[in-house]
């Protein structure tokens, strides 16, 4: 469909959306004017069963299988973060717990200014190869 042949209310939403996300004659454009007109609710967005059915779809394996071994690296993951050990999976990316400082914020309903403590939080970086596959 040429940007002419499309409807007004299309033409009105193309113009609100920043010169680095329009894609009039591609797939990703019209997702994004599904995702505005709430036809669909997320693009790209996989949750656990969708993973575990994937890994399905890719090994041959049996679905009860995937799933534990799903479960198993979360798991792992998780457990390894939990006593602040650093899991790196190579070419995939690192999972570390991070220290954040204390820091001033404000309480949005009073307006008045706390102290935000110390916390320690996980963080991911992405590896070489996750990187460029995104890019």
């Amino acid at each position: 469909m040429e940007s002419g042949q499309l409807g007004s209310r299309n033409r009105k939403f193309y113009r609100r959306i920043p010169q680095r996300f329009t894609f009039k004659k591609s797939v990703v454009g019209y997702l994004l004017l599904a995702v505005k007109q709430k036809l669909i609710k997320e693009v790209c967005a996989m949750n656990k069963a969708e993973l575990v059915e994937e890994v399905v779809r890719q090994t041959g394996l049996a679905k009860k299988m995937c799933k534990k071994t799903v479960d198993s690296v979360v798991s792992t993951i998780t457990d390894s973060l939990a006593k602040r050990e650093k899991v790196t999976l190579v070419g995939f990316g690192s999972f570390k717990v991070i220290t954040r400082k204390s820091r001033r914020g404000r309480n949005p309903q009073t307006g008045e200014e706390i102290q935000i403590p110390t916390k320690e939080v996980p963080k991911f970086a992405p590896g070489k190869n996750l990187k460029e596959a995104v890019l």
